[in-house]
């Protein structure tokens, strides 16, 4: 076991990290892939390993691997295959094949397969990034719904094209592009080309050099017109084969939305959907530089707390904060933890980083192992202990994102610890949202932030870090001086709905705003018509699981939805799959029951007929089955029904 945590099963794959497929202790044994870096890694490979997790962070694309935490591994069981030091990134767990292995059988397929790896590369560039590594073993796929699906993983190349680059060659030598090779100006096309490379090796089974030997492959790269024998597949995919192949990036596609073009394949609604725009931190130099100065100079017991409404970007700050700072202990509010499994979600955290665990004695583990272990006679005075004792070894911050929505034990515990943090000079930085109330009154010697609306030159900024230059960037900026508020998350979700409604269209000869009557009358109303949209296009069964989860304030357990709605645990992670792709649901979250919005669970918890009846048979349900249920939240749905009696002897 891996931080008493990650129970390995088997090794799946290694390249210049190992992937291991685990069970996940805190999240109910949910497989997860585990991917680890030698802890006797270079430090340049240590970076990218890092900047990975940060890159994936930022991507929301049904075809793209998700990635939640990132840590160390400080304590291992015996006989483990890892070593204590190793760094490590704990991944989605895509059971499939790589696509060199794949069984495509014939054109139809391979189309259903290069429409997916077209989408997530629009996907990629659109948002500024290129990929730098496209080749066969960097995408996985698996048959679903009879149909091939893919996963485009290992993002340890990818860069923005805002980054600096030293034009130093990076990729793999068979599919470079020849700029890359003559240390030429370059951009996303680069990708196009090994796009190129893949479809002529799934074609022919083979590269399209003479040689093996590396500089003889850069040199036919460079300068060698590659030849196309006859085949089964059709001359259109021959000729966007050829396209890609030019050696010329001025001849090449500009973007995979002219291949989709010249192979007759509609933009669809589905495809729309995926092309939604980047999360990106803009801005916000003004907390920064605060929680720069804070962090930077020993503490006097201050604790800073960022306040901010619905999408003003709290969560975007306190992730920049963890990408920015080393020696952090951060906690997300997914929702998915409560009481005691919040505070031992935070206990592991606290105690299994590098920049404590070594310093701890014996006694402090024993009692933490106590802890976790749900041994302990008096939590508070156990927990304050080990606090205590972890505050005094070593300097961190602790970053606690969205507090006003911890349940209420939790909030209980942070407040008999917080003096601990304040008194050993530890830095604690917490988020709050203002649409709540606020819980950090009890909070002696605090430092308020508020977080605001953009400016016009900061929406400015923001649509630059979005989109590539090649985006209509002034059209759509004037409709967001038209018809948004200037909230970062309101602006960002107003992008989405834009290309959602095909406002914003993709066509092959660039992306063009649609600014018609139709159009205007939609903008006006565009919240409200969106949320209509996403909902009439669920089926029954996703509307089902959709107003049962809009249902509860917290996220409930899998085995009560699956009692609450009658479906089996297989259809009930299709159903939560599907609803991830209509953006109903949030794709990155680890357990992936989070509303993508609190607008379209509103607008979704608006559509019960009769409420009082409805919560009436979730409170019996959960209060017949499930014991161990918040009794906080069971209270509430016996309020709604109006059974006052049974919601007050429970609170």
């Amino acid at each position: 076991m891996i931080n008493q945590r990650f129970i390995i099963n088997k090794k799946l794959g290694q390249g210049r990290s190992a992937v291991y497929l685990c069970e996940d202790l805190e999240q109910a044994g949910k497989n997860i892939a585990l991917k680890v870096l030698s802890p006797n890694s270079s430090e340049e490979e240590s970076k990218i390993f890092k900047a990975e997790f940060q890159t994936i962070q930022k991507l929301d694309h049904p075809n793209i691997i998700r990635a939640y935490e990132r840590g160390t591994v400080v304590e291992i069981s015996d006989n483990e295959p890892v070593s204590v030091g190793s760094k490590y990134l704990s991944m989605e767990f895509f059971e499939a094949s790589e696509l060199g292995s794949y069984p495509i059988g014939g054109e139809p397929i391979l189309k259903e397969i290069l429409i997916q790896i077209c989408s997530v590369l629009f996907y990629l560039h659109q948002s500024k990034y290129i990929y730098y590594d496209l080749k066969l073993e960097n995408i996985l796929v698996a048959k679903m719904n009879g149909k091939p699906f893919i996963k485009l993983i290992d993002f340890g190349f990818a860069r923005s094209q805002d980054e600096e680059t030293n034009n130093n060659v990076t990729g793999t030598a068979e599919y470079l592009a020849p700029e890359i090779l003559k240390k030429e100006p370059q951009d996303h096309r680069i990708d196009l080309y090994s796009l190129g490379i893949l479809l002529y090796q799934l074609i022919y089974k083979k590269f399209p050099f003479q040689s093996q030997d590396q500089l003889e492959i850069y040199k036919e790269h460079v300068e060698r017109d590659f030849e196309f024998p006859e085949t089964r597949y059709s001359d259109e995919l021959i000729h966007v084969v050829k396209k890609l192949l030019n050696k010329s990036p001025e001849e090449r596609y500009f973007t995979t939305i002219q291949i989709l073009y010249d192979l007759n394949i509609p933009t669809s609604r589905e495809l729309y959907q995926d092309w939604v725009p980047i999360k990106v931190f803009s801005d916000r130099t003004d907390i920064l530089n605060i929680v720069n100065r804070y962090v930077s100079t020993p503490s006097s017991g201050e604790i800073i707390v960022i306040r901010g409404f619905e999408r003003s970007g709290k969560t975007a700050v306190s992730q920049e904060i963890y990408a920015r700072h080393e020696n952090v202990v951060q906690l997300s509010n997914d929702r998915t933890k409560t009481g005691f499994g919040l505070v031992k979600f935070f206990l592991n955290k606290l105690i299994f980083n590098e920049f404590i665990f070594d310093k701890l004695p014996s006694d402090t583990l024993a009692l933490a192992e106590k802890i976790l272990s749900n041994n302990s006679e008096n939590l508070a005075v156990d927990l304050k202990l080990v606090v205590n004792k972890v505050t005094s070894l070593g300097r961190f911050i602790l970053l606690l994102d969205d507090f006003n929505l911890y349940d209420s034990f939790t909030l209980e515990v942070f407040k008999e610890i917080f003096p601990v943090f304040q008194v050993n000079g530890c830095h604690v930085i917490l988020t709050e949202k203002s649409d709540l109330d606020y819980v950090t009154g009890f909070i002696n010697n605090s430092i308020l932030l508020d977080l605001t609306s953009f400016t016009t030159v900061q929406i400015d900024e923001l649509l630059h870090k979005t989109y590539a230059d090649f985006f209509p960037l002034e059209e759509v900026q004037q409709l967001i001086m038209q018809h948004a508020d200037f909230l970062p998350g309101n602006v960002i979700e107003f992008l989405r709905d834009l290309v959602l409604l095909q406002i914003i269209r993709f066509e092959y000869d660039g992306i063009k705003v649609i600014s018609d009557e139709r159009a205007e009358k939609i903008l006006v109303n565009l919240y409200e018509e969106i949320y209509n949209i996403r909902y009439k296009s669920l089926t029954d069964d996703e509307i089902k699981i959709s107003i049962t989860l809009s249902s509860f304030e917290i996220t409930p357990d899998n085995k009560i939805l699956i009692q609450l709605t009658g479906y089996s645990e297989d259809i009930l992670a299709k159903i939560v799959e599907d609803l991830q792709r209509k953006h109903v649901l949030q794709s990155q979250s680890q357990m992936g029951m989070n509303f993508s919005s609190d607008g379209i669970k509103n607008f979704i918890y608006s559509q019960i007929p009769n409420k009082k009846k409805h919560h009436e048979k979730i409170a019996k349900t959960i209060h017949q089955n499930f014991p161990q249920f918040s009794k906080v939240e069971l209270a509430r749905h016996y309020l709604i029904c109006e059974k006052y009696n049974d919601s007050y002897s429970l609170l």
